[in-house]
């Protein structure tokens, strides 16, 4: 996962929300899974894997991109706005009732707020890239770019073996782009990753202004706290556990990464 994508359900209820998702998950064919075990999970060939977080100011925010029919499903428990930024295109949806509404409505239904201020948000022409938002986000190797053994002994190596699983991933990479270096590194800093210095961006802490979502509307990243809470939950079970390499930045970012509920669900087709 590289784009940016959050949704905003209108609740105060993280865990029926969690709940909510977990049924919505199932319903579509998905299959619950834990990837923060001892054990690592079975290789989905479909997943949607999201994080819930704790209800701040009306809003509960869930982190991760779900697919469009989830987002519909889920609306039937709350109105929720979906946004998203993919290089610097900016997604934005309403859902509410279990069908796709205006943003204007949606702005109504749940802030009263007047729909010129929505519509200023979506397409004023004059909101202009602003200096890229420094956020503190943890650069992190991909999993699915990890060869399955080395995916299958993260979960136990010992920070001193960190040189030699980055040897043999870059290794891995190289033979799968037959060599060529620039093809590698596109695979590491995909093109879809998201540009918060762009019009798109723009649009987005715009439209998060309009509707209060709140100072940190956009923190953490599903990469960031997905690292946090992998970190934090190997440190629950373990206190003495080592940090791998980049933990420390992670937990830095997140420092509650394990107040987040993840909800993670896989199919095989």
């Amino acid at each position: 996962m590289t784009a940016w994508h959050s949704l905003y359900l209108f609740s105060n209820a993280p865990d029926d929300a969690a709940s909510h998702l977990r049924e919505t998950l199932t319903h579509n064919g998905y299959h619950p899974y834990n990837p923060f075990g001892l054990m690592p999970s079975k290789p989905w060939k479909q997943t949607v894997r999201l994080f819930v977080a704790p209800a701040r100011g009306g809003w509960l925010r869930v982190i991760g991109e779900p697919t469009a029919e989830v987002e519909a499903l889920l609306s039937q428990h709350a109105p929720l706005l979906s946004l998203g930024l993919r290089g610097d295109t900016a997604h934005i949806a309403a859902y509410a009732d279990g069908a796709k509404i205006d943003v204007q409505a949606f702005a109504a239904r749940t802030m009263a707020i007047d729909a010129r201020t929505i519509e200023r948000a979506l397409h004023d022409a004059s909101l202009m890239p602003l200096p890229k938002k420094q956020q503190q986000q943890v650069v992190a190797i991909p999993m699915d770019q990890l060869p399955e053994d080395v995916r299958a002994m993260a979960q136990r190596i010992n920070p001193a073996q960190a040189g030699g699983m980055i040897e043999k991933l870059s290794g891995d990479l190289m033979k799968r782009v037959g060599g060529d270096a620039a093809a590698a590194g596109a695979l590491l800093n995909p093109p879809d990753a998201p540009d918060w210095g762009s019009v798109g961006a723009a649009r987005l802490r715009a439209m998060a202004q309009a509707l209060s979502l709140g100072s940190d509307w956009d923190a953490p990243d599903f990469v960031t706290l997905r690292d946090a809470y992998q970190a934090a939950a190997r440190r629950q079970r373990k206190p003495d556990a080592p940090l791998f390499p980049g933990d420390a930045d992670a937990l830095a970012a997140v420092p509650d990464a394990l107040a987040y509920t993840p909800v993670f669900g896989g199919r095989d087709g």
